[in-house]
């Protein structure tokens, strides 16, 4: 197979000091790999293994960063290097022990534990705080070595192949829009040619300048009898997001407006962010997370993996006013090196258009839409835009004694993926009671999917002696206008299309209609990427609000 010499593909990022010396098995086996964790909610790090004659174990981290890996001899190979340098090692086929008793099977389960152990050393290395790093396995001797690792394990036979149509598929998409662009291309030629032509008959027809845009105060002014005579006209209300499209559709069930709406998707575009680049190394990455601090910038994060690493986040931003905003108010703190840069990435929203709407639901529809940007304003702070995927599925209330029971369900699932024992938060009672604290008025259990299913799940409940989660300050529990959010869970088919975001922004919503004034929650250390979400939409990093007896718990928190 060929060499490959580029530093990015499929979302894996090549870290070899030469890259072209990296075996193309290799990264099609880590481009697959990362394939297979990149659609979780928070994506892991994982270890590949490609075990044939040699075994090459690779460490891919949670960014999709190629930390590096090593080569060794096989089973076979390491069993045939004795036989032919050691005499008296002449021996039949063994099979494994954990305490062989004879010298055929002390050298066959040997060699397994000297793959084995290289393999989870690789691992724990990888993530030494979090859980166990996944391990892919393909090859002729994947499936002997699997069942003396820890779990999780996955013995993927064809891997080197699914990166491989991976990569054949990034190179038809770029070559299907290169066609495309050429294509653009000839037909912008050919309208530019016709000149006077086509186009200028075409003009003639429109008869651009006896098109007049009236405003709304313009069309208040005609007065009745002259509006009524008006052409037919539609109005598009949107872009919205699922959550705010099921809102603007109640709303207007009263008007009787089913007929006359149609829906239609629109890709909506923003994400700015304000930043410090990456700096060479650990070291002074650090040293200018000291020297930012002391001239008093907290609001701060260290990019500490992936393409950007040892980057300086320091927000991201709707608009690339706020993010200038932000810009400015920094050199005003006396810090010149940070910049804006855009971070564009599409989402799939809906508007909403109505044909020819009678005078009260063009009322109602302003209405509705001065509410709704008037809250939009209200959030014009930092974001972290996420693709959603189209799909007859939405985030709803679970009120229904089945969506109750697919909620339980989740937190369960939930549990298990996490692999802690929760038994101090409750969780026994918790399920036992559902929805218990989260009832309204005061609380909220959100599920994401379609009619009598669900994929996603999150909860908010009151952070005082009310909850009966224990984990109020007495400060809190004075003033009651503090919540937890809980349970945020996604299962793997759904990750990767942005649900977790929206539950979590379709949460903080709800929070500020019950008139909450302050969200926290808490996490762990090593889910780098359920905090990054965390901090893309406003929580910041506080002091702790109950004690949690886990390692490397970090608590955040949210002003409304």
């Amino acid at each position: 197979m060929a060499r490959w010499s580029s530093t990015a593909a499929g979302g894996v990022y090549n870290r070899y000091a030469r890259p072209s010396q990296l075996g193309a098995d290799r990264w099609a086996a880590l481009i697959a790999a990362r394939r297979r964790v990149a659609d979780e909610l928070f994506p892991s790090s994982c270890v590949v293994v490609n075990a044939g004659t040699a075994i090459t174990v690779d460490a891919l981290d949670s960014e999709g960063v190629f930390r590096g890996g090593i080569i060794l001899p096989g089973l076979n190979l390491m069993l045939h290097a004795l036989a032919e340098n050691t005499a008296a090692l002449r021996m039949p086929p063994g099979r494994y022990h954990d305490f062989p008793i004879n010298t055929a099977d002390a050298l066959a389960s040997g060699a397994m534990q000297a793959v084995c152990g290289a393999i989870e050393q690789m691992r724990r290395r990888l993530d030494a705080d979090g859980p166990v790093p996944k391990a892919f396995l393909s090859g002729g001797a994947a499936a002997d070595i699997a069942p003396h690792l820890t779990p999780p394990v996955e013995v993927v036979d064809n891997l080197v192949l699914e990166g491989v149509l991976a990569l054949r598929r990034t190179m038809r998409i770029i070559v299907v829009l290169l066609v495309l662009a050429n294509l653009a291309l000839f037909l912008y030629t050919r309208l530019d040619s016709l000149g006077s032509g086509e186009g200028v008959r075409l003009a003639q027809q429109v008869q651009p300048d006896k098109i007049v845009l009236l405003s709304p105060q313009q069309v208040a002014a005609l007065g009745p009898a002259k509006v009524s005579a008006l052409a037919d006209v539609c109005v598009e209300w949107g872009p919205l997001s699922d959550i705010d499209k099921a809102r603007a559709l109640a709303l207007l069930e009263p008007l009787d407006l089913a007929k006359l709406i149609t829906q239609k998707k629109v890709e909506v575009v923003a994400n700015y962010w304000v930043f410090i680049p990456a700096a060479p190394n650990r070291s002074v990455a650090d040293r200018r997370v000291e020297e930012l601090k002391a001239q008093g910038v907290k609001d701060l994060l260290l990019v500490d993996s992936g393409p950007q690493r040892f980057a300086i986040s320091l927000g991201v931003f709707r608009t690339e006013d706020a993010a200038q905003t932000r810009l400015a108010a920094l050199e005003a703190q006396g810090v010149k090196t940070a910049r804006v840069d855009s971070r564009v990435q599409a989402i799939t929203q809906t508007a909403l258009v109505v044909r020819d709407p009678p005078a009260p639901a063009v009322a109602r529809m302003k209405d509705i839409s001065g509410q709704r940007d008037q809250d939009r304003h209200m959030r014009e702070d930092r974001v972290t835009i996420a693709p959603v995927a189209s799909s007859a599925a939405a985030i709803r209330y679970a009120a229904s004694a089945g969506d109750i029971a697919l909620a339980r369900a989740l937190f369960v699932e939930y549990a298990q993926w996490l692999k802690v024992d929760l038994c101090f938060q409750g969780f026994d009672a918790e399920l036992a009671t559902l929805p218990g604290a989260y009832v309204p008025p005061r609380g909220r259990l959100l599920l994401a999917g379609a009619p009598g299913e669900a994929f996603g799940s999150i909860a908010l409940r009151p952070l005082d002696g009310d909850s009966g989660c224990g984990c109020g300050t007495a400060a809190e529990a004075a003033d009651a206008l503090v919540a937890e959010v809980k349970r945020l869970y996604v299962q793997p088919a759904h990750r990767g299309e942005g649900w977790g975001d929206r539950l979590a922004r379709a949460l903080i919503d709800e929070a500020r209609a019950i008139g909450y004034r302050e969200l926290k929650l808490d996490t762990l250390e090593w889910m780098t990427a359920a905090r990054a979400l965390y901090a893309g939409i406003g929580f910041r990093e506080c002091a702790p609000y109950y004690h949690n007896p886990l390692p490397g718990v970090v608590y955040m928190a949210l002003a409304l």
